[in-house]
This record gives structure tokens, C-alpha cells and sequence, in this order.
């Protein structure tokens, strides 16, 4: 055999190794999903986050056939669960639905994470905007935001409040920081309902977390909503007032967003099939509906979009942790 003749079989069988996986890598999008998906929500059950993640398991198993399953990863403030679709396969069959906290907050809270919140993944769909709201236990004599302040004021250090997220975390301590309160401790919980567990019973004092996770304690009147954050006021609490109302207009946090992210290399037939059905859930009326009266708000994108939407977050958040004068841990 001549060098020629070598090369040119070597040729041949690299072009067949590539055509072969392209047929594959095609047909594996063609029939996905073929066996169940894990979604992995870093969060609790009953968690905003963990309510959206059953939101759509639910309308990607009626759309496409496959089984969609939770498996809820709690712990570090959700670096856990993030961690475990970061090393997993990426073969379409781990997914995380997940929140600001793991791909925007994390990164300006922690000196070190275990994952890279844009080399370790691939956006798949960015599905909503939440809405937050401060709460406080049935122990604090306190209607309104002024009202809390003065009242933690008067204690001098024997006022706690509870966060299980990154947007808790950075909100409470903006405000904190910026009303003048005075040796305010912060506690942090794997997951919110633990959290709004503790608030309720009057173990700590007062916690800003998204409205999906509190609507329903807010309405039975276990806990009282003093503000909302967001520029006006919800549809599923008329009632609440903004923070700007509440004559704290200079606290103005980052987006809270919830979506769908992949481990990095899943192949992008699959991504993009994915994104499709996630964008025509978000649309149906009724997913839309239910969104909005968990006082959160339908926002789907396109998978280019999400990923410069993650990139611009992480220097927003990372400003805005500095400014609130939390020290990364």
C-alpha cells in the first residue's frame, strides 16, 4: 500500500466516523426523550423553584410523551443540585431547573463553587420573571415597612431574618444596610418552606422570598406581606404594597428569573428541541394563567438569548452584592 493510498483510506474512515456520529447524534434527537429525565431542582419541595420545575415536567410529559421526573437536590444554596447536572452526562437526560440564586447570585456570594455558571452548562430556556415579597412572622408587631424598621430599631440586636436564596439574601441585606437597623442577624435555610416553617413559628423575624413559595400562607393570614418587590403592584396581591410605596424606592434589586440550563455539550438538536416545547408551554394560557397568580410573570426566550441574558446577570448581581456590603463566603 502506498502512503497515498494510506492516507486516503484514513480520509474515508474519519469521514464515515463523522457522518456516523452526526447520524446519530440526529436520530437521538428524533426519538428523545427515549427513557425518563431527570429535571433537578436545587431546591426543597414546595419551593418557587420546585412549583415550576412540577409545572412543566407536567406539559413536557403531555407534549412530547417522555416521563419527566423531579429529583430535588437541596443544601448550599442550591450549589448542590447545581453541581450534580454541571458532572452529569450531557445527553439531554439531566436538566436543572433552577433560579437566579445558582447562575447569578452564587458566583458574587462565594469566594469558590464547585461548577461554572456559563462553562459547565447550556442554556435551554429562560421561563419566567419572579416577583418577591418581605414577610414577617405573626410575632412581629409590624403593618407596614416603616413600621418593621422602627421595631427593629427599638431591639438592638435581638432581630433575625431567614434566607434560603440568593435574592433573599442580597434584598434583606440591602435593607438592612440601607433603613438603619442595627446588628440584624441573618440565618440561612437549605430551602424556603423550612424557612417560612420558622418564620411562621416566630424563630426568626422577617425573610424576603418569592411569591409562588408564600401566596398561599399570605392569603390564610399565617404571615403578613408588608411590601412587594416589584415596580407595581401584583395582580395575586392587590393589597400588598410596593417597596417604593413603602418609602423604600432606592431598594432595587437584580432580575429574579427562573429557567432551564443543560449540562455544557448536550447536543444542540436536543437543546433546541427542548427550547421549542418550552416556549409553546409558556405560551398556553392556562401555564401562563397559573404563573401569574403565583405573582410571577411568563417570559420564554430563545436559547442565544438566554445565554447573553446569564452573562449580563453576572456582572449585574456582582455589582449589586458589593454595593449591599455582603462579604462573599
Amino acid at each position: 500500500m502506498t502512503y497515498s493510498q494510506f492516507k486516503n483510506g484514513l480520509l474515508k474512515r474519519n469521514l464515515y466516523a463523522v457522518l456516523a456520529l452526526l447520524i446519530s447524534v440526529g436520530a437521538g434527537a428524533a426519538d428523545y426523550p427515549s427513557k425518563p429525565v431527570r429535571l433537578i431542582v436545587p431546591f426543597g419541595p414546595g419551593s418557587g423553584t420546585d412549583i415550576l420545575a412540577r409545572m412543566i415536567a407536567d406539559e413536557l410529559t403531555l407534549q412530547t410523551g417522555g416521563n419527566f421526573i423531579i429529583d430535588n437536590r437541596a443544601g448550599a444554596s442550591g450549589i448542590i443540585g447545581a453541581e450534580a447536572v454541571a458532572k452529569a452526562a450531557p445527553d439531554g437526560y439531566t436538566l436543572l431547573v433552577t433560579s437566579n440564586t445558582t447562575h447569578s447570585g452564587n458566583p458574587a456570594l462565594f469566594k469558590k463553587l464547585p461548577y461554572d455558571p456559563i462553562a459547565d452548562f447550556v442554556p435551554v430556556a429562560r421561563l419566567l420573571q419572579w416577583t418577591a415579597v418581605l414577610l414577617c412572622g405573626p410575632t412581629v408587631p409590624a403593618t407596614s415597612m416603616k413600621e418593621l424598621v422602627s421595631w427593629a430599631q427599638t431591639k438592638k440586636g435581638a432581630v433575625n431574618y431567614a434566607y434560603s436564596n440568593a435574592a433573599g439574601q442580597l434584598v434583606a441585606a440591602t435593607l438592612v444596610q440601607g433603613s438603619g437597623m442595627k446588628d440584624v442577624g441573618a440565618i440561612p435555610y437549605k430551602s424556603s418552606p423550612p424557612a417560612i416553617t420558622d418564620l411562621v413559628a416566630g424563630q426568626v423575624d422577617f425573610m424576603v422570598i418569592d411569591t409562588a413559595s408564600a401566596i398561599g400562607l399570605i392569603k390564610s393570614g399565617n404571615v403578613r406581606a408588608l411590601a412587594i418587590l416589584s415596580e407595581s403592584r401584583n395582580e395575586s396581591l392587590p393589597g400588598v404594597p410596593t417597596f417604593k410605596e413603602s418609602g423604600f424606592g432606592n431598594l432595587n434589586p437584580p432580575m429574579f428569573w427562573g429557567g432551564v440550563l443543560a449540562p455544557a455539550n448536550t447536543p444542540k438538536p436536543i437543546v433546541d428541541q427542548l427550547n421549542a416545547a418550552l416556549v409553546k408551554i409558556v405560551a398556553k394560557p392556562a401555564v401562563s394563567a397559573r404563573m401569574r397568580s403565583l405573582g410571577s410573570e411568563p417570559w420564554s426566550s430563545s436559547v442565544d438569548e438566554f445565554d447573553k441574558f446569564l452573562r449580563e446577570q453576572l456582572t449585574v448581581w456582582k455589582a449589586r452584592v458589593k454595593a449591599a456590603g455582603v462579604e462573599p463566603q
